[in-house]
């Protein structure tokens, strides 16, 4: 173990643990870590390490620490162990896909398949060819991004060991096995502090946060099929401003060959936008749905009946749903198993539509609403009964592989805004063509009686020439625009660049306030997102607002 490198901790299972979460078949125990994490190492002293952000979830020395009898007569350790990642790996601009036309099957018949067979059909059409896209496994600081997934035969995109990922901009369409055994997922499992922005998924399962999966955030993706917590005290994600329209034949009981739920067994019913693991239910395959697991401001609908008309569902604009938390407080302050005046819920099936945020019923926290992005930082929390513990804050910002983009505020007063930029080039080629953009928000100076053509960007410094302008991007919302022109930013270089957004006059109608690039920033240089840089048109660093 050295400083840089990563650990995964580990805590062991016990017959409290899962009786807390209302798992009551002992023979579903077992001996295994179902709550684990990654963690950077950031200090070594003796045989003591630091690591990069605070555990979780307790760690006991072994399965009978907690006074638990040893589930199957014998005594299993938690632990650290220190793991070599393959990091630094992107995926981009590909198209994937798997044809199933005259392979051979086990019994000796071949398959002729067809897309329109596996359209709202869940079960495992080819097993043999249950073939995963692409897997991140032990991997970190990796991307995948416009990548194309036609009929994949299981998950388009796994996950299994990964932190810090960046999934953007992808279209994932349909895949030959979706049925039993957990086939035909975007799936994220055992991954932590990543990013799922932008994607576009038809045709598959679900979209998954499973199996001690963490600190990752879900936002402006578009799916067909639900935002599904699939258990193994996945904990602490949000899912903000996703679009989620579920379909009537999106329905587990839709099943021509190999049918059966992840767990074994049939299943009926329907899936709706929300799937939340039960300890009674999801015991099968893991464990419970952890804490705080955080919608805001999605877009959600189910679609009840064959042809029918889709109904809102948790649609309350600004509403925080935060799922597996108490209520005791204004905004909650622990783990709560959802459940009814009866007890601990035994299956979110069949219970979809009830309302676990009132009266008797328990495990959800809607008490908040916040008026933005919670990801950005960019809104304000109100919470009946007070806010003393707010939603957590967003992770630390994913990499996009190519650029990473630093800054610090130099100076911030009413009369100017003065950013110091650093980005470097962390991939193995020439980046051409570069540019970033500094965003801020005008409203202030309009309310002045000014305008934009009042707004300068002076350049303090720059260690390759570059010319600064101002542009529009949106109503109010302005952007200064740093652009190197031809000249090429080399492998594992980097170019420092200083600027000063201000007012023509020098009057004191400024306030980077409500400037997006200002979010997150002080004196001391850190990594952000919310400063964008550019290879030509596209985006190879950050985001846009």
């Amino acid at each position: 173990i050295s400083v840089g490198s990563y650990v995964q901790v580990s805590a062991a299972n016990s017959v409290k643990m899962y009786q807390d979460f209302g798992a009551t078949n002992t023979a579903q125990y077992e001996n295994s870590h179902m709550r684990m994490q990654v963690f950077k190492v950031t200090a070594i002293s003796g045989n003591t390490i630091t690591i990069d952000k605070p555990l979780e979830f307790d760690v006991p020395a072994n399965n009978t620490s907690d006074s638990s009898s040893a589930i199957d007569g014998k005594t299993y350790y938690s632990k650290v162990v220190p793991l070599t990642l393959v990091q630094n790996v992107g995926f981009e601009n590909l198209y994937i896909t798997q044809v199933m036309t005259g392979m051979p099957a086990l019994d000796g018949s071949s398959y002729n398949l067809t897309p329109e067979q596996a359209k709202n059909n869940y079960g495992n059409l080819a097993p043999e060819y249950a073939q995963n896209g692409i897997v991140f496994k032990w991997a970190a600081n990796s991307w995948v991004k416009n990548v194309r997934m036609f009929m994949t035969g299981s998950h388009p995109i796994v996950t299994e060991i990964a932190k810090n990922l960046r999934f953007e901009g992808n279209t994932l369409d349909g895949a030959w096995n979706k049925g039993k055994g957990g086939n035909g997922y975007f799936r994220g499992s055992r991954v932590w502090d990543s990013l799922y922005i932008n994607n576009t998924t038809r045709n598959l399962r679900h979209f998954t946060f499973q199996w001690s999966a963490s600190g990752n955030v879900a936002r402006l993706n578009n799916f067909d099929s639900d935002l599904n917590l699939h258990g193994g005290w996945e904990r602490y994600n949000l899912l903000e401003y996703n679009t989620v329209a579920v379909p009537f034949g999106h329905a587990p009981g839709n099943c021509t060959a190999n049918c059966g739920t992840d767990g074994g067994g049939a299943e009926s019913g329907q899936w709706y936008p929300i799937w939340w693991g039960t300890g009674a239910k999801a015991t099968k395959w893991s464990g419970a749905t952890g804490p705080r697991n955080i919608f805001l401001n999605n877009t959600m609908s189910k679609q009840t009946t064959a042809g029918g008309a889709f109904t809102p569902y948790y649609s309350e604009t600004n509403r925080v749903y935060q799922f597996g938390w108490d209520r005791v407080t204004g905004a909650g302050s622990s783990y709560a198993h959802l459940a009814t005046s009866g007890g601990l819920l035994a299956d979110w099936a069949a219970n979809e539509t009830v309302d676990f945020s009132s009266g008797s019923n328990t495990g959800v926290n809607a008490n908040c609403t916040y008026s933005g992005s919670l990801y950005l930082s960019n809104g304000t929390l109100n919470c009946t009964g007070g806010s003393t513990n707010p939603p957590p804050p967003p992770p630390p910002p994913p990499p996009n592989g190519s650029v990473q983009v630093r800054a610090a505020l130099n100076a911030d007063t009413t009369s100017r805004t003065k950013y110091d930029i650093e980005i470097k080039n962390t991939q193995s080629s020439a980046v051409t063509n570069l540019s970033a953009r500094v965003y801020f928000d005008i409203s202030e100076v309009l309310a002045s009686g000014r305008s934009a053509n009042n707004i300068v960007c002076d350049e303090r410094f720059e260690s390759i020439a570059a010319t600064c302008s101002v542009v529009q991007y949106n109503g109010n919302v302005y952007y200064a625009k740093l652009d190197f022109g031809s000249a090429s930013l080399a492998a594992g270089s980097e170019v420092t660049y200083k600027i000063t957004v201000r007012l023509s006059d020098w009057s004191n109608n400024w306030s980077s306030s409500n400037d997006y690039s200002r979010v997150g920033l002080s004196s001391a240089s850190s990594v952000t997102t919310k400063i964008p840089a550019f290879s030509g048109n596209a985006i190879i660093a950050g985001q846009n607002p």
